[in-house]
């Protein structure tokens, strides 16, 4: 067990600066859809999301993503393609782990708004995307390794 040192803090602060879907925008991801939720906007409409891990495979670093590749956890995607694209891929009875994506997250104008952009996954389009997936998927499956060795329940 660690040793409590009170000088340094084991929590983070809350923030607003989170990943946006324009932080990802032309990169190619490996996403790992997990689970799906209803929610309800501030007009108490409906809509659904998908919960997913994210690997970042290309791109520059930013202040958001600080490194690539770097893996995202428990991101929520609620544009209506993208749900569309991972709700078959989401773990299910006949697939206990479901199906990751490999894509290029993508962005046209809505039908509704040209002003706003409708997010959906491209097929990977560049030399080595999906050489640059397998290696995704063995960073993925790495941290998930690590995730249990560090899990004092397990």
């Amino acid at each position: 067990m660690d040793e409590f040192d009170p000088t340094v803090d084991e929590f983070d602060t809350a923030s607003s600066e989170f990943v946006t879907p324009m932080d990802l925008l032309d990169r190619l991801l490996l996403v790992i859809p997990r689970r799906s939720k209803e929610m309800k906007n501030t007009r108490g409409e409906e809509y659904s999301a998908v919960f997913c891990d994210i690997v970042v495979l290309s791109g520059k670093a930013s202040d958001k993503i600080q490194e690539v590749p770097m893996i995202l956890e428990d991101v929520m995607l609620s544009a209506g393609r993208c749900v569309a694209q991972l709700t078959p891929k989401l773990p299910s009875r006949r697939n206990s782990k479901g199906r990751m994506l490999l894509g290029r997250l993508n962005g046209k104008p809505s039908q509704h708004n040209k002003q706003v952009l409708a997010f959906g996954f491209g097929e990977p389009d560049q030399d080595g995307d999906i050489q640059k997936g397998r290696v995704g998927v063995a960073l993925y499956k790495a941290s998930q390794e690590q995730v249990k060795d560090d899990d004092p329940f397990a």
